[in-house]
């Protein structure tokens, strides 16, 4: 964890809008995802 400060090339500053609506997005594809997981698990 403490080696992401080390790092140069990362990323430190607040999120842009457009990183803010990837972000968004994926979440929400990953929710979806795990939702329609435990339905299936459901009917089985």
């Amino acid at each position: 964890m403490w080696s992401n400060y080390v790092r140069l090339d990362l990323k430190h500053d607040f999120f842009t809008s457009q990183e803010e609506m990837l972000i968004i997005n994926l979440h929400a594809a990953i929710v979806l995802f795990s939702a329609l997981l435990c339905f299936v698990e459901t009917i089985n």
